[in-house]
């Protein structure tokens, strides 16, 4: 069990409204008997909301790094985007923490040589203040010193919140763009933010991308195996209830670097907001797929596991895994696991359980079978409140590992077995 003082996770909120500090401070009141007798609300202070994870090599030394985000609430007035690099200096050893100011409440971390140095550099969405202003996104780019990043630079401010962003050649010059999931101060949709490809680093003006709805999610890559880059998204169209209605779509790339207008994908859904959208050939079969992992927005429905499978001549079909027997799951992750060349997952996440002042936080390992069906194979206690996980090789041994951010902005690392491929050890944690 963990202490709740120190779980302020995110909750699966109807889409789309933005998730905002308020939530986890209700959440944080709950669990620790504020108002109920004990301690005022400064008893709450200072807590951590953790959003995101990424693995990459940042240093160029060939082993894996640690990138996370979260926001630090000191008080009710005094909050703070805080990103934090992990580099990994040898096997299994991790320099202290070093930390960044980005913006106020950020939720989604990308990563890309953005500037062409050969360094990988960050971009963060920003869900800006409780009342919307200021969100947006950020760019942290390495210096002369590999591992090293400068302040966070704004690149693009946002009308809506940006759930989600991606870096990726949309037109085909050769520059990564950014592409994010909200849309500019004067019109809805989504955005596109092409870069400078003459002075690398730089931005050229925003586009609006006339995407229906309120678009929560994005991935850019070669959707219909053209060679040219696509942008798909997930979108809201509506909300009843609190339940939203979904839809899947894509900006095809066309030649010339343009997009082709709106696409809808057969792939709607109601009443499960989306958490993870990646771009894979999921069954090995040479084409690009769609996984997504979705979370219940309310009693009534369940989170799931959805497989987009592109069959020939680019017809799509879904196939759904029901995690209705999973509490408390809140982010999620693909990666072939188990050496069989399908795409995999693992979510992960945490509850209350018994006591109101305790949480249970687990990891959930899921092998994709036949079919695009994803089956349970391990499920794995963590001594942190999980709100999200990422996949990779940590250890430098070929084979996928699981990293899971949580509580307090700690960090737990699984390893992956060398005998048993697709299960893991238990979790060790780096404070």
């Amino acid at each position: 069990m963990i202490s709740a003082r120190t779980h302020h996770g995110r909750l699966p909120l109807p889409l789309p409204r933005r998730p905002m500090l308020a939530v986890s401070l209700c959440l944080a009141a709950a669990l620790t008997g504020c108002g109920g007798g004990g301690g005022g609300a400064g008893d709450l202070f200072p807590i951590w909301v953790p959003t995101d994870v990424k693995l990459a090599d940042l240093d160029g030394d060939g082993r894996t790094d640690i990138v996370t985000i979260s926001q630090l609430a000191a008080s009710m007035s005094d909050r703070r985007g805080q990103l934090t690099v992990r580099l990994q200096t040898a096997p299994g050893v991790f320099t202290t923490a070093q930390t960044y100011t980005v913006g106020t409440y950020p939720w989604r971390i990308a990563i890309a040589d953005v500037d062409g140095d050969g360094a990988p550099d960050l971009a963060v969405s920003d869900m800006g203040a409780l009342d919307g202003s200021g969100a947006g996104v950020w760019l942290l780019r390495q210096g002369g010193t590999r591992g090293l990043f400068g302040a966070a630079a704004r690149v693009v401010s946002t009308a809506g919140s940006p759930y989600e962003l991606a870096l990726g050649d949309a037109n085909g010059d050769g520059a990564p763009d950014l592409a994010v999931a909200a849309g500019l101060a004067t019109t809805t949709g989504a955005t596109l933010v092409p870069q400078d490809p003459a002075r690398r680093g730089s931005f050229l003006a925003p586009v609006a991308l006339a995407v229906p709805g309120t678009p929560t999610r994005v991935a850019i890559g070669d959707l219909d195996g053209d060679g040219r880059s696509d942008l798909v998204f997930r979108t809201t169209l509506s909300a009843l209830a609190g339940a939203a209605s979904t839809q899947l779509g894509v900006l095809s790339g066309l030649a010339g670097g343009t997009l082709a207008a709106w696409s809808a994908l057969p792939s709607a859904t109601t009443g499960i907001n989306g958490v993870t959208l990646a771009l894979r050939d999921a069954n090995a079969d040479g084409r690009t797929d769609v996984l997504e992992y979705f979370t219940p927005c309310c009693t009534g429905y369940a989170a799931t596991l959805r497989l987009t499978v592109q069959g020939l001549g680019g017809v799509f079909t879904t196939a759904d895994t029901s995690l209705a027997g999973l509490l408390g799951i809140n982010g999620g992750a693909f990666a072939d696991l188990d050496g069989d060349g399908r795409v995999d997952a693992a979510v992960a996440g945490s509850y209350p359980v018994g006591s109101p002042s305790t949480v249970q936080s687990s990891v959930h390992v899921l092998i994709q079978g036949g079919a695009g069906a994803f089956a349970r194979t391990q499920t794995l206690p963590l001594p942190l409140a999980a709100s999200a996980i990422a996949a990779g090789d940590v250890d430098g041994d070929g084979r996928p590992d699981l990293v899971v951010l949580g509580s307090a902005n700690r960090v737990g690392i699984l390893i992956g077995s060398a005998v048993s491929p697709g299960t893991y050890a238990s979790v060790r944690t780096l404070d």
